[in-house]
């Protein structure tokens, strides 16, 4: 790669000569004589060849034969009467004449000429009329055509040795005369271009010892040459700014070693006399070393931890002064301006390819980009990396990219290199979705990694990037840590995680224990027990924040038709951050919102002036509470299930820890009071970071640090994963997975009661192996309810409110005994069947049948 990159930029650079010299040579080329500087000729663009300059060449006289003169390395004949001809007719316009007679000798002139006719055959002629004598005036013809090009006058110019007398150019002229007089080039025209370049290149370099090809052309261009050197010399400095526009490294690196140094590099730097130090990658793995991740809808946060219980954060973008807690919250953001240019280079290599930053951008730079352009590239933006996780378009994975872009962050000449990741994932993916989760994150993450350690068996044989746990669970082994949990034997913590982030909802709900040696391996100190785990997956900060963009957009659809503007992502984009001080509950939200103007984008692409858009914050408040106040609903129903499944010990309190950046919003906080209130049973936990946070940390005795660096209601989840890793001391067991499913029940079943509400019998809570008595079978017939809505669990739901299915028995019973059973079997199917229960077993009279919940 070095050698065809060096080739490449002094070919560039010997071009760059070439189209300069052309350049002017096509002002000189507009006079038809042009007279030269190191020759006594001149050229005739009109006739395409060169006559001698007389006044230092002599003429023959006529003779039997035409002696073809020796005279400045060129090649001479006769004029044809043709050529003659034009030569008489611009007589006038003729150099060297006197009154209408030619310069044949010092000092001699004529008319007479001799010539060949159109058979070859000898003729004399003085203008028009024929005569018996004359003189041998010769030419010397660049070829036997008249449509030349103008290129190859100028690459005749080059290959003879010529140059023009009128040229500001005359040392270019003599450096590119010299390369090809003393290499193997040669100067060819581009066709395409109409110019002139050098080909051949390949031959003057012939082997993979770059200073064969360089020891030729020093002497010619040696400051191109020197730039090459000190390219070469600086691309290793920058061999990750351009990747991934971080700074460069300092000089010292090439003396104490530096990954990319090669024999050739040091061929090319010894050409001044420096020399590069390699250095194996391998010297660099952190052994120890882990890397946890969270791979956000809005932002991933990347923590490490090295030979220490120590875990750090780390800024995804160029280092800046004065980071804050939040900057450890990446952007989970691209800029795709050349995708194809990206994947070209990206395909090229399976070690640290030549991408450019340019091509695709991420994280902080490329949020800086979107902020900067007013939106009017919007739609090269993709933000929502995290649903590419069930896309199978193979040939541009989003998420491969972005954990490739946090492999080069993470592993480089500053950090060292990890070999071990840890990444959380959503509670509602599925086994197949962790698995390509997982999957992305791995193939990104080794593309980032130094071809010595591909190459390594016993090395790759560390390498591992692997879904360890769900993000509440993670954010929840942060949060006992930094709220001072510490249980001792025979004690059970009981625990439920709100986690209200930017795309989802999670819950997940638990008891964290001591360890014991029934359960627990002797390098545990705690268990982390967990007994359900659910999801509202359109309950996300961002999605609310486009409901509500969308809503205020239509509130004003008659005034925007008037703009000529319509709903389009990048204008519901534009109104989303008008409306973020409300989501966010910042300080005098309303007068921000209702004095600002903004720009949105008319039909025609172009920008509107500025508008002020009519605001009922109020409104949309309440919008926002009656969504939030569904998810709030859904996971205190989960909270009940789980825990009336588990034996607790009398009146044990149940901890309930808010997480996730949405988390921190007011109306959350007024919905867990409202539906806490009155019950002594459960304790809040604000979500890490905030002032709450700390206050509640005070009250437990726990000592308060304002370091950047704690885990907060974002960063916790990836501090989490790093905390609950196999090799830690926390036993992390999942008796969700126990169960074989790849997630929860989708629906709540049922049937309708008295009031015609819905009842409900199956919650996304439900066990999926355990039988639900449903209804009686005495009739050959039942119907069945069933809906998505959390409302559904405080059976006050209209029953006209949900969907119905009617289905059909083989047989009536008589039997009171014999009843209609249902239960769960994946996230959107339930089986019935007709059975007597004995015990603890069934007397199954209609074997099983599934019903599919559309």
């Amino acid at each position: 790669m070095i050698r065809q990159n060096i080739i490449k930029e002094i070919t560039a650079e010997i071009n760059n000569l070439l189209n300069e010299v052309y350049q002017e040579a096509l002002q000189l080329l507009a006079n038809r004589w042009i007279f030269m500087d190191n020759k006594d000729i001149f050229y005739d663009g009109k006739i395409k060849g060169y006559f001698p300059n007389c006044n230092e060449y002599t003429c023959t006289h006529s003779g039997n034969t035409f002696d073809i003169p020796q005279f400045e390395d060129l090649s001479w004949s006769l004029l044809s009467e043709t050529e003659l001809t034009v030569l008489y007719n611009d007589s006038k316009n003729f150099p060297f004449k006197n009154k209408e007679k030619f310069l044949v000798a010092p000092n001699t002139w004529s008319t007479e000429i001799r010539c060949l006719d159109n058979q070859g055959k000898t003729k004399y002629k003085s203008f028009d009329k024929e005569c018996t004598e004359g003189y041998n005036f010769p030419v010397s013809r660049l070829e036997s055509r008249y449509n030349l090009v103008k290129e190859e006058v100028v690459i005749h110019w080059l290959q003879n040795n010529i140059i023009p007398r009128d040229s500001k150019l005359k040392d270019t002229y003599k450096t590119l005369i010299d390369i090809y007089k003393n290499t193997d080039v040669n100067y060819v025209r581009n066709h395409v271009d109409q110019t002139i370049e050098v080909s051949k290149m390949h031959q003057v370099f012939n082997n993979s010892d770059v200073t064969s090809g360089t020891d030729k052309l020093i002497k010619f261009i040696p400051q191109v040459i020197f730039n090459q050197v000190e390219k070469c010399k600086q691309d290793l400095l920058d061999c990750d700014k351009h990747k991934i526009a971080s700074p460069s490294y300092d000089t010292e690196i090439l003396t104490t070693g530096h990954w990319e140094v090669t024999e050739q590099t040091n061929n090319i730097l010894s050409i001044k006399n420096n020399n590069a130090k390699y250095r194996n990658p391998i010297l660099d793995i952190k052994e120890g070393g882990v890397v946890g991740i969270d791979f956000g809808a809005k932002s991933t946060v990347v923590v490490y931890q090295e030979n220490s219980q120590d875990i750090v954060p780390m800024y995804i973008g160029t280092p800046t002064d004065n980071l804050s807690a939040s900057d450890f919250e990446n952007p989970t953001l691209m800029k795709l301006t050349d995708v194809e240019s990206f994947m070209e280079n990206y395909n090229s290599k399976i070690s640290r390819p030549n991408t450019k930053w340019a091509d695709i951008t991420i994280s902080h730079g490329a949020l800086d980009q979107f902020l900067e352009n007013s939106r009017r590239d919007y739609y090269m933006f993709l933000n929502d990396l995290k649903t590419s996780c069930t896309y199978d378009d193979e040939s541009f994975n989003p998420m491969e990219i972005y954990a490739y872009y946090l492999g080069l962050y993470i592993n480089n000449m500053r950090n060292g290199i990890y070999l071990q990741y840890l990444i959380s994932y959503p509670v509602s993916y599925s086994t197949e979705l962790r698995q390509r989760l997982v999957k992305s994150f791995e193939m990104g993450l080794k593309k980032s990694l130094p071809q010595e350690i591909l190459s390594n068996e016993e090395v790759m044989k560390k390498f591992s990037v692997t879904g360890n746990v769900s993000e509440p669970a993670a954010y929840v082994i942060s949060a006992f840590k930094e709220y001072g949990f510490c249980p001792e034997d025979g004690e059970a913590v009981y625990y439920g995680v709100f986690d209200f982030g930017g795309g989802s909802a999670d819950f997940d709900f638990g008891i964290y224990r001591a360890a014991n040696k029934k359960q627990d391996k002797r390098r545990h100190h705690f268990a982390l027990e967990q007994f359900g785990a659910h999801s509202d997956p359109k309950l996300g900060g961002e999605k609310l924040l486009k409901i509500i963009a969308t809503t205020a957009f239509k509130a004003n659809i008659n005034y925007l038709k008037k703009q000529d503007i319509t709903l389009n992502g990048r204008n519901v984009a534009i109104i989303m951050e008008l409306l973020r001080p409300l989501w966010e509950d910042d300080k005098d939200y309303k007068s921000t919102i209702n004095k600002t103007q903004i720009r949105l984008f008319k039909d025609n692409d172009q920008l509107s002036a500025k508008l002020k858009l009519k605001i009922d914050c109020d409104m949309l408040e309440e919008m926002l509470k009656n969504r939030i106040e569904l998810g709030v609903a859904r996971f205190f129903t989960s909270l009940r299930d789980t825990f009336s499944d588990i034996t607790t010990e009398g009146s044990a309190t149940i901890n309930i820890f808010l997480a996730g950046n949405a988390s921190k919003s007011r109306i959350v906080r007024h919905l867990f009071e409202k539906y806490m209130q009155g019950q002594t049973s459960y304790d809040i936990f604000p979500p890490l970071g905030t002032q709450e946070a700390k206050e509640k940390m005070l009250e437990r005795g726990i000592q308060v640090s304002d370091d950047i660096t704690r885990p907060t209601a974002k960063t916790a989840v990836a501090f989490g994963t790093i905390i609950g890793r196999k090799t830690g001391n926390i036993n992390i067991i999942n008796h969700n997975e126990a169960f074989d499913t790849d997630t929860s029940f989708n629906y709540y079943v049922g049937q309708c009661d008295r009031h015609d509400k819905f009842e409900t019998i199956i919650t996304p809570t439900s066990n999926f192996q355990r039988w639900i008595e449903f209804i009686d079978a005495e009739i050959d017939a039942f119907e069945l309810y069933y809906t998505t809505s959390p409302l559904a669990s405080t059976n006050t739901l209209e029953i006209n409110e949900v969907k119905k299915i009617n289905v059909h028995l083989q047989f009536a019973y008589e039997d009171p005994t014999v009843v209609v059973f249902i239960r769960p079997v994946s996230t959107t199917e339930i089986e019935y069947m007709v059975a007597r229960k004995i015990d603890v077993d069934y007397e199954i009279l209609e074997l099983p049948k599934v019903i599919k919940l559309n």
